[in-house]
């Protein structure tokens, strides 16, 4: 039926579906049909007699997952979206089962004209269903604040105007004058936007206007001026949908989308998608009555938030501590205290993502980034100023919060997550100090303890929990127990007055704690309610949530839980559950806890009273009614009933979700994997796809889709039939349409998934990411750096090397683990420090692992290569007696370092590291490559054109020859011709459009030309093709060579007092060599030095140079020395943590150490400022030795050592 109102007409469609699949097929095919006649607004209200997800059901049966895909892709197909709800999620009952029946759906017409629907489920009374009350507005209409867009840098008038606004106040030392003049250049851009930047939406449409025109008028006249006229406009026009296509795309905060693809509508769409399942038409007060009115929601915000962020303890009351506690020392604090400097402030400030919501001030990082040639001394001294001790004013620490729902139908607020949105100029502060305390926190929280903590992973809680779910049966003394707690509202219950006790019990010194606590104590909130501030209350209590700072005294605060709970289990006479040879009290992930113990009453007693005291002391709650337990087999229900009365916690079963993961006894079956199944069919079906380019499609199922389930494959091996029906899910969002009545699937998903160089996509087999991960969790396991692989070892390994662990009573993970750790071991390699490895069988040489070189009958002893190593080196006849000499002759120059530690090292990777993608190269299927690949697929080329030039590679078109080919009887004719059969060589052959058409389209060329084009829009940037992509089949690029400019290369003095070191080295017919010079503030060798390595590679021989001459400073005790090379590569790995390679990781623990000792920078210089180290080290053939003088140095260096010292400069030619 048709409906008028006052906001306009519209379509709407009653629905009472069958009860039996097949039945409701009719009504799926004319919802079908009457999308494809494109309606208008249009929305479908009523009883499917079907659920979307599982979720939608409770009781009963497992849902029929066929009947749910198939009213999916019915939504699919008719681009319709389910409107968010709000009352009780299940909508019909019998008694037994309840479900989610009844909805309404509208399509993208409908959510551009009523901007915020919304369904009630009311009460059911005496019926089965609840009935459904729809209620549709256009959306807030107040006055819009202040928000800065990433797109204003882009006009070329914007850095004057914020230059001219800036320099009024004058310079500003302290963080008031700066909010001063934030809040003048506020104002000043408020009206250049107004009357100089203008409407985005409304520009576009001009200038497509103006660009119709001029194209109308070139038509007409054919003159060069008009031909100018219109590629001006043109090119106005395309810069104008770039900028409206950045608008959005800040708006909608993705950030998987690449340049290239202008998805501006799918922007705009997820723009009004979180919008509307934001909104709050309706709330329950704190009698429990329904609040409707939107100053009655705001007000009752306001009233729960400020209550939530107010101290309600009436005296300071702090426990006396029944454990010790990590300190800080005096060092720590100094660290913490000093200034930052303009790089450290730089780097915080380029680190905070542009794209992410502003604070109330309304600039994100975008603005700070896009000026901080203009900003950043001002905002230096205002950073440095607060680390003096000044207080942050109200404007700065002012913070709005926004409401994310926690559960669909939120009906209090309770159920809603409040995340602050800090100012970026407070946040800069924050994340500063946030950087520093970080680097604390593994010293002073416990190994139980992994949120926030650096080199701490969540995977590692969610293993070891698995074992101890395994090992639940395994009864000894009494019943184990598993307790997972909920704690409610954790970072707003803080009690400041508990925080600052537990910064002073950790020794922060008071200066420290003035300085995290100023970054607390005044923060003043206003809640946004449907986009609009309500209130403006200051807290007494709390950390914000989403703010940098945050996390890190979280875990701090809650330190006290942890130590104090384990200091519980460690008097003797209350146990804990132990799964293995090590015991772990509790594992916590920031505020999600789980507790492993026994099921005794004075145990709970125990527990149960602790719980009572770090509640009263810290301000935490735990909310009972979402904790629970599970507990072994056989216990009586009286033993359950003590759980829930002690505790009050319910019972649960596995699966038992934690930390988003289905936590099992056994192997993981297909229903474990329900729930991301679902998750990711509702995130296809809730994108409209017909608002994607292939493109776009192609880069959010790379980066989004194939990303959902790498969370649970990290720690989860599920069955072969959930990975092929994602794979299906993930092909058939990737070629889908709405409304297409026939969908062809143009490849297998498995044939999709090749890097592009081999004629593939480069999506990846979710089958080999699973085999990737089982690599890592070896890789992992070996580190011997977490508290899961030292769990394991104590469970599974023992004494025994990991290769000889036997599979005794395996858990699902250890099973994986065996199954690769063979492949796996060939990989590892170690760079040896004192030499704690296996003699035989760790890889620690380049001969690789010893036992398969030396073959025996018996068994062999046990040996660790520290055995054979000693201050003068090797000891080579205790070698002898176990190795042949050949062997001996390889081991004995096998590097160490007796100071430094064993090191492992992934041997596919450069830095040593293990790297998820070495791992897939491993794991993954190989094919032929494709000769065009680097044509088709580069940076230059929009994705969507690269797509298509890819399906033409592969003869995915609907052309009538292939359509033949695929089986289907077709009668072949081109459309263009009427003459010869449609194909692609004649559709696409230059003869016949010169033919047709003349001279006009000589510019179009053959398939094998528009490759070419491609393959020269690799030296582009992408917006340089964007200009004329709509035109691909045009010579859009006159010279495809990279343009380069001359620049002046000085080789620069060291200032007064301090020294230079220079080092070089060079490889000739495999035989390296290195050289290097050491000078003053006034260019004068101090010394310098040549020394043969040997076979080398050239970063080997770099790295080496380098070492030879800090060795050489380090003996003449020489300090403060500024160490310069032309190697990018080896500045990057030594001012990294990388370790390198096998044959560089020895060497860049040395140099790391020496550069400690006595040098005060490493950095790169061009080759062209390097030339006395350059020509030292091409001195093939020359004796090894330091040059004490100049003079004893050959003419020509000494002639490169004058030049420098004048400060002569060299030419060298760099991109544009």
């Amino acid at each position: 039926m048709v409906i008028s109102s006052s906001a306009g007409s519209f379509f709407f469609s009653a629905i009472y579906a069958r009860c039996t699949r097949v039945a409701r097929h009719p009504l799926w095919g004319a919802m079908e049909n009457l999308a494809a006649s494109r309606l208008g607004p249009w929305m479908v209200a009523g009883d499917f007699n079907i659920i979307a997800e599982a979720s939608e059901r409770l009781g009963g049966a497992p849902p029929n997952a066929r009947n749910m895909e198939e009213f999916n892709h019915t939504l699919f197909k008719c681009d319709l979206t389910s409107v968010e709800f709000d009352g009780p999620q299940y909508t019909w009952t019998n008694g037994r089962v309840w479900q989610r029946l009844d909805r309404a759906l509208v399509n993208r017409e409908w959510a551009e004209q009523f901007a915020v629907s919304r369904v009630v489920h009311l009460a059911r009374g005496r019926s089965d269903h609840a009935p459904l009350l729809i209620q549709c507005g256009s959306g807030r209409k107040g006055t819009s604040s202040f928000r800065f867009l990433n797109v204003w840098p882009r006009h070329n008038s914007f850095l004057g105007i914020v230059q001219e606004a800036w320099g009024r106040g004058g310079p500003s030392h302290t963080m008031s004058g700066f909010y001063r003049k934030l809040l003048g250049v506020r104002d000043k851009l408020r009206v250049w936007n107004k009357e100089v930047f203008g409407h985005i939406g409304n520009r576009v449409a001009d200038l497509e206007k103006e660009m119709r025109t001029a194209e109308l008028q070139y038509d007409t006249e054919r003159t060069v001026a008009s031909k100018i006229a219109y590629h001006e406009a043109r090119a106005t026009y395309m810069h104008q949908l770039a900028v409206e296509c950045g608008f959005w795309r800040q708006k909608s905060r993705i950030k998987w989308i690449q340049e290239g693809d202008a998805n501006t509508t799918f922007f705009h769409a997820v723009v009004r998608q979180r919008r509307a399942s934001n909104y709050i038409s309706r709330i329950r007060g704190p009698t429990g009555q329904w609040l409707t009115q939107v100053e009655d929601i705001k007000s009752s915000a306001v009233s729960f938030f400020e209550s939530l962020f107010s101290s309600d303890r009436g005296t300071d009351r702090h426990p006396v501590l029944p454990f010790d506690l990590p300190q800080v020392t005096l060092g720590d604090n100094e660290k913490l205290l000093a200034l930052p400097t303009l790089i450290e402030v730089r780097d915080v400030v380029f680190s905070i993502c542009p794209d992410s919501a502003a604070g109330p001030d309304g600039f994100g990082s975008g603005f700070y980034q896009a000026c901080w040639e203009i900003i950043k001394e001002d905002l230096v001294a205002a950073v440095q100023d607060y680390f003096k001790g000044g207080w942050l004013p109200k404007g700065v620490t002012s913070t709005s919060i926004v409401l994310i729902p926690k559960l669909q139908g939120a009906s209090q607020w309770q159920d809603f997550r409040p995340i602050s949105l800090c100012n970026v100029s407070s946040k800069i502060i924050s994340k500063l100090v946030s950087n520093r305390l970080n680097q604390l926190l593994p010293r002073l929280i416990s190994p139980w303890q992994s949120g926030f903590v650096p080199g701490r992973q969540i995977m590692d809680n969610i293993l070891v929990t698995q074992e101890h779910a395994k090992d639940l049966d395994r009864r000894l003394e009494a019943p184990n127990l598993m307790l997972k707690l909920d704690m409610e509202k954790a970072y707003d219950r803080v009690e400041w007055s508990f925080l600052l006790f537990m910064l002073r019990s950790f020794g922060f010194q008071e200066p420290v704690v003035d300085l995290l606590f100023r970054l607390v104590a005044n923060n003043w909130f206003s809640v946004l309610v449907n986009g609009e501030p309500a209130g403006f209350f200051k807290s007494t209590r709390g950390v914000r949530q989403g703010d940098p700072i945050s996390p890190g005294l979280f875990v701090l605060v809650t330190e006290y839980f942890g130590k104090g709970l384990y200091s519980l289990f460690r008097q003797g006479r209350h146990r804990f559950f132990q799964a293995g040879g090590m015991r772990v009290p509790y594992l916590a992930f920031a505020d999600d806890v789980i507790i492993f113990t026994r099921l005794s009453r004075e145990t709970l007693q125990a527990i149960s009273a602790f719980f009572k005291q770090y509640q009263q002391y810290s301000g935490q709650k735990i909310n009972v009614s979402k904790s629970g337990f599970v507990c072994s087999s056989g216990v009586s229900a009286a033993q359950v009933e003590l759980v829930t009365r002690i505790l009050g916690f319910q019972r649960q079963f596995f699966p038992l979700v934690y930390l988003g993961v289905p936590i099992s006894r056994g192997r993981s079956s297909i229903v474990d994997f329900d729930g991301i199944i679902a998750k990711v069919r509702a995130r296809v079906y809730h994108w409209s796809a017909r608002l994607l380019s292939m493109g776009g499609k192609l880069i959010l199922t790379k980066h989004v889709l194939s990303s959902m389930p790498l969370y649970l494959l990290q720690v989860l091996k599920p069955p072969k039939a959930v990975l092929v029906a994602l794979g299906r899910i993930f092909n058939s969002f990737l070629w889908d349409k709405s409304h297409d009545a026939k969908r062809t699937h143009w490849a297998s998903w498995e044939r999709l998934c090749f890097p592009t160089e081999e004629g593939g996509l480069g999506v990846r087999l979710l089958e080999d990411m699973v085999k990737a991960f089982s690599y890592k969790l070896w890789w992992r396991l070996r580190q011997r750096d977490s508290i899961w692989s030292d769990f394991m070892y104590s469970k599974y390994i023992g004494d025994r090397h990991p290769l000889q662990a036997e599979v005794a009573r395996p858990s699902g993970t250890w099973k994986r683990l065996i199954g690769i750790r063979e492949l796996v071991e060939v990989q590892i390699t170690w760079s040896l420090g004192p030499g704690m490895v296996d003699f035989w069988l760790d890889t620690w040489c380049e001969l690789g692992p010893l036992y398969a070189l030396v073959p025996t009958d018996g068994d062999r002893p046990h040996f660790l290569v520290a055995e054979f190593l000693g201050r003068e080196g090797w000891n080579r006849d205790r070698l002898l007696r176990w190795l042949p000499g050949n062997l001996v002759d390889v081991i004995v120059e096998t590097p160490f370092d007796l100071d430094g530690h064993d090191q492992i090292l992934w041997a596919k990777s450069a830095t040593g590291f293990f790297s998820l993608n070495s791992a897939w190269e491993l794991c993954r299927q190989r094919r032929g490559g494709l000769t065009l690949a680097g044509m088709i697929w580069n940076k230059g080329t929009p994705l969507k054109i690269s797509f298509f030039a890819w399906r033409l590679m592969n003869n995915f078109v609907a052309l009538d020859s292939v359509m033949r080919r695929r089986g289907l009887p077709v009668v072949s004719r081109c459309s263009c011709c009427l003459e010869e059969a449609e194909t692609l060589p004649h559709l696409f052959s230059m003869d016949r459009w010169q033919e047709r058409f003349g001279g006009i389209l000589q510019v179009i060329v053959e398939v094998s030309n528009f490759l070419h084009d491609l393959g020269r829009a690799k030296k582009l940037d992408k917006a340089q093709f964007n200009g004329d992509r709509d035109c691909v089949w045009a010579r859009f690029v006159s010279d495809g060579t990279r343009k380069r400019r001359p620049v002046l290369v000085t080789w620069e003095k060291p200032p007064p007092l301090r020294y230079k070191l220079n080092t070089d080295a060079s490889v000739v017919n495999g035989r390296a060599s290195g050289g290097g010079v050491l000078r003053d503030s006034f260019g004068r060798v101090i010394l310098a030095f040549y020394k043969e390595f040997g076979e080398k590679g050239v970063l080997q021989a770099e790295a080496l140079a380098v070492l030879e001459g800090l060795l050489i400073c380090a003996a003449k005790g020489l300090r403060g020395i500024l160490v310069e090379v032309d190697s990018a590569v080896l500045v990057s790995l030594v001012n990294s943590s990388a370790q390198g390679g096998w044959l560089l990781c020895n060497v860049l623990r040395r140099i790391r150490r020496l550069l400690d000792q006595v040098a005060m920078s490493f950095t790169h210089i061009f080759r062209e400022a390097n030339g006395v180290a350059d020509r030292l080290a091409a001195l093939q053939g020359g004796i090894n030795q330091v040059f004490d003088s100049h003079l004893q140095l050959p003419r020509e260096v000494r002639g490169c050592i004058a030049m420098d010292a004048a400060q002569i400069p060299s030419f060298r030619l760099v991109a544009q």
